[in-house]
């Protein structure tokens, strides 16, 4: 069966890269899709083909090597030489990890441990590219799957374990969204939820609406769209831009400050955000930004505003407001000729040397010494919290206020100003 698909795939999938892998027999007989073929001797053409395809010289002699150039291309890749497709036989399945590795399609009976070895292949997260994996059956494996269920996860009820359906998520997500309108009938309206009570109320909803989006997202049903789910995907970005600014107000909260309901809610980051925008994608666009055509650079600027308002990658957000200041105040007048990579660095070069200077002031202490601590951080991680009190003067309470303060500008400067 394995040769069949093989031949199949390199037959009407020119632009794919298709190996396959499997063992033989030293007396076996023909093979049985092609009988006058052995299977070592199919095995020979199909490495044959890999030696061509990606400038190898692999032979049945050295199936210890193939096999392992073949297990280091599908768990890692190699640039420019990616294996797509892997046709196996009773291989790869236990000891065996890959988080690209996104659908396994099964032609074979499975059962019991088999059978969740081989589906298993597939559950490594590969962040925001591959959220969930894919299994695609060709026999009906449904029985199989469900004793299997039950016998290793010790319940005989597989809705315990498996997801349900569609219609099911679907019906409680429009019951989700309808309670979170009902609070906030649009994301401008989450700005007049002065009271801390209707803040924690929406965070509690919207977090409730994206882990059962997320859910959605995983079948082939999805569709975002107001007509399938019940609302267009950029009123639920801007909706998340709400979430996310309370969020950051709550982490921004200096210490001593009176304390909120929101303060030990969960915002469960992890499942809102997707990182899909995130700084090397926010700073590609600003290199691309035309400025030759004034109103073409108009529009790219509108663009990055719009993408950083909804930005949930924190590394990104960080640095929001000092990517829109060199948007809104650099940009416009820059030379037609400008290097836009140049002129951003300089920006920010300057502006983390204004930082610097400013809390330097603040906590009264020199800007060389604050950039010490910050080279410091930046090369171990980490910074010396005696050395830091050893260049501070005054009562242990004011000296205790002021290093507390040090390292929420050191973590968070670095972050700002090195993130990429």
């Amino acid at each position: 069966m394995a040769i069949k698909y093989y031949d199949l795939f390199k037959q009407h999938a020119e632009d794919i890269n298709v190996a396959s892998i499997f063992t033989y027999g030293a007396n076996e007989p023909g093979n049985e899709d092609i009988s006058t073929e052995h299977s070592r001797d199919s095995l020979e053409r199909i490495m044959k083909d890999y030696n061509e395809t990606f400038g190898t010289n692999f032979a049945t002699d050295n199936f210890n090597g193939y096999f392992a150039d073949v297990s280091k291309r599908i768990k890692k890749g190699v640039p420019g030489e990616r294996l797509d497709i892997l046709i196996v036989v009773d291989m790869f399945l236990t000891g065996f990890d890959s988080k690209p590795l996104n659908t396994l399609y099964v032609d074979r009976n499975l059962k019991y441990h088999t059978l969740l070895q081989a589906y298993s292949r597939t559950n490594r997260i590969e962040k925001e590219t591959k959220p969930y994996g894919n299994i695609v059956c060709y026999r009906n494996l449904k029985y199989q799957t469900d004793e299997a269920i039950k016998l290793y996860s010790q319940t005989n009820d597989t809705n315990t374990v498996l997801m349900a359906s569609y219609g099911e998520y679907l019906t409680e997500f429009r019951t989700a969204l309808a309670s979170l309108l009902q609070l906030a009938p649009t994301p401008e309206s989450v700005d007049q939820l002065e009271a801390e009570e209707d803040q924690y109320q929406f965070v509690v909803l919207f977090r409730e609406l994206s882990k059962l989006l997320l859910k959605l997202r995983t079948f082939d049903e999805f569709d975002f769209s107001e007509n399938s789910i019940g609302i267009v995907e950029q009123n639920y970005q801007d909706f998340k831009s709400k979430y996310f600014a309370i969020y950051e107000k709550v982490k921004k909260k200096e210490k001593g400050e009176e304390v909120s309901i929101l303060d030990n809610l969960d915002f469960a980051i992890d499942v809102i955000q997707t990182d899909t925008i995130n700084v090397s994608y926010i700073l590609n666009l600003i290199r691309n930004i035309n400025l030759e055509d004034e109103d073409e650079r108009d529009k790219n600027v509108a663009t990055i505003h719009r993408l950083l308002d909804q930005a949930d990658n924190e590394d990104l957000r960080l640095k929001s407001d000092l990517i829109r200041k060199f948007l809104d105040k650099v940009v416009p007048v820059l030379d037609k000729e400008s290097n836009l990579d140049e002129a951003y660095n300089e920006f920010e070069e300057e502006e983390r040397e204004g930082e610097i200077y400013e809390f330097s002031k603040n906590v009264e202490l020199q800007p060389d010494v604050v950039n010490e601590f910050l080279a410091e951080y930046e090369y171990s991680g980490s910074l010396n919290r005696e050395r830091v009190s050893d260049q501070i003067n005054g009562s242990f309470i004011k000296k205790r206020r002021k290093i507390d303060r040090i390292f929420k500008f050191v973590i968070e400067n670095t972050r700002r100003f090195m993130s990429v």
